[in-house]
């Protein structure tokens, strides 16, 4: 997705007399028009796609021109041909509702959350579990968010997904330490048992590529940009605890046992070992196989011989 910079740029090229300190809720405005677009009109050509977000800016302009006093619009330069331009202006301005511009950080006092109270308790009962305490407020954040801005109707499965997602980013921001790939894997899967019931809807494999399709995109939003790097999770992220795995240390009570863990430190380290000495392997036979076609001479004087 594209970041705020981009947005303030594009809507300074569309009101190049308004000062560089554009209004916020202009910018908000012009990125959930771009996220609503990405849901509703999916079928533009690879030619016309460049000026997706510059008719969502323009559209954010003209309707928020009287409200917050905005200099004249001027989008006399789209990144497509004029003629195209003005089809596609119309048929954006059309498809695209006013959507409701929220505080995408941490929820105000008097704000109401779009969360239900029961996944509200569900996200509560996560970070207790995963002794998270302070990553709370901001998963609650992130679900009411995509509530309120990135979807309309969702299934209960990809509300569980939003949940994933929002508590790996709030994590990896939180405690920056985890951040490898290992790591997010095991922070889906215990945020998948920390749930309960809740987290019996969506699978490991669905859960992972919902993070690493959003991932990236999430660093641009509101909420996500409010959490404080580094600023700690109020307890111990049970995904550094279960690395003792990898020592052989066996326990009562584990989530997972060793032998059913194929996700584990140890066994993706020796999978990484197995692989590397296959491709040597390979990389061997491919030269030997190549040696022995670059020198004919030699194998027509054996055939000789015999």
């Amino acid at each position: 997705m594209a970041s705020s910079a981009h947005f303030e740029q594009t809507i300074l090229s569309i009101i190049p007399t308004a000062t560089s300190d554009i209004p916020e809720k202009l910018i908000a405005t012009a990125r959930a028009l771009f996220v609503q677009s990405k849901q509703k009109i999916v079928s533009l050509k690879p030619t016309e796609e460049p000026a997706r977000i510059y008719i969502c800016c323009h559209i954010a302009c003209e309707r928020l021109r009287a409200k917050l006093d905005l200099p004249p619009v001027k989008a006399t330069r789209p990144p497509v041909p004029k003629r195209t331009y003005t089809n596609l202006y119309k048929y954006f301005d059309e498809a695209l509702i006013d959507a409701p511009v929220r505080n995408r950080g941490r929820p105000a006092a008097n704000a109401k959350s779009k969360v239900p109270k029961d996944i509200q308790a569900a996200i509560h009962n996560l970070c207790e579990k995963l002794d998270t305490p302070k990553a709370e407020q901001h998963v609650i954040a992130g679900i009411d968010y995509v509530l309120g801005t990135l979807k309309g109707d969702q299934d209960e499965d990809d509300l569980v997904g939003w949940i994933v997602l929002a508590y790996v980013v709030t994590i990896t921001k939180l405690d920056p330490k985890t951040r490898t790939d290992a790591d997010k894997k095991r922070l889906v899967r215990n945020t998948i048992e920390g749930l309960g019931k809740l987290g019996n809807g969506i699978g490991q494999t669905r859960a992972l590529a919902l993070t690493a399709k959003y991932e990236d995109e999430a660093q641009d939003w509101k909420w996500v940009q409010n959490i404080p790097l580094g600023g700690g999770t109020g307890g111990t992220v049970k995904g550094a605890k279960k690395r003792k795995r990898q020592t052989g240390e066996s326990g009562i009570g584990r989530m997972i046992q060793d032998r059913v863990d194929f996700l584990s430190e140890r066994r993706i380290a020796n999978f990484e070992q197995w692989r590397e000495m296959i491709l040597a392997q390979v990389v061997a036979a491919e030269r030997e196989a190549l040696g022995h076609e670059s020198n004919p001479t030699q194998q027509r004087s054996v055939v000789e011989a015999n």
